[in-house]
């Protein structure tokens, strides 16, 4: 007798979401960032870059919605456009010749606006693109704007360097010096940095503290590459 298969309905299950979808959060991005005269880090400290990061933090969780909807949240973090008529004001929208001309030429597009790290700390200036907000400045002594409070005084902010930029800074300045020998080796060799022993040998370590206090004193009496050497050879 022949019997017909069984079969059995498959049950059709609902996909599952690993993750909720994102949410139009706050984020940001430092692809124009930049350091110029009167918008410089040279007067703040590490307490100024806590405050910093702490506010950017705070407002990675906010949606963009919520603060184009909420007009007391823009007031207290002093959310706003940027004026270019203010009093005594020290840059002009064209002078941020860093950013793409797309960008500068389009001001009813891409306006920028600023808001504050805190009260006293002063502000952040960018611009939006989607839900992404460009910074473009740090203006840590109210600068962008100067206030009747401060006699609408701009008060000096340097940029900082970098210590690779301070180094090579430094070699520059080096090059440019007259030697009071007419052969001096050393001015020689600093002349032909970057264009000789492009391929050199480079090692990169790291050392417990109690290893790295040795090694400072030994430094005293030799080289660093004389301490590898010896290891080496002590090793073979």
């Amino acid at each position: 007798m022949n019997r017909k298969p069984v079969v059995h309905p498959i049950e059709s299950k609902k996909p599952v979401l690993q993750s909720p979808p994102p949410k139009d959060e706050w984020l940001f991005s430092f692809k124009d960032f930049k350091q110029i005269e009167n918008f410089g880090l040279s007067t703040v400290d590490s307490g100024w870059f806590s405050s910093l990061l702490s506010r950017l933090s705070d407002l990675s969780k906010i949606s963009v919605d919520v603060l184009a909807k909420d007009r007391k949240l823009r007031d207290d973090m002093r959310y706003h456009p940027i004026d270019w008529g203010s009093y005594n004001i020290p840059i002009q929208r064209n002078d941020f010749d860093w950013v793409s001309k797309e960008i500068i030429r389009n001001e009813e597009e891409f306006p920028f606006f600023q808001f504050h790290v805190s009260k006293a700390l002063g502000r952040v200036i960018g611009y939006w693109e989607g839900k992404v907000f460009n910074i473009l400045l740090f203006d840590p002594m109210h600068n962008m704007q100067p206030s009747k409070r401060n006699v609408y005084k701009i008060r000096a902010s340097s940029p900082v360097e970098t210590d690779i930029s301070s180094i090579l800074s430094s070699i520059d300045e080096i090059k440019r010096m007259e030697c009071t020998t007419p052969d001096c080796k050393i001015k020689k060799h600093v002349l032909s940095l970057g264009f000789t022993n492009r391929e050199t040998n480079a090692v990169v370590l790291f050392l417990e503290d109690d290893y790295y206090e040795y090694l400072d004193g030994i430094l005293e009496k030799h080289s660093l590459s004389e301490i590898v050497e010896t290891g080496i050879i002590g090793l073979i």
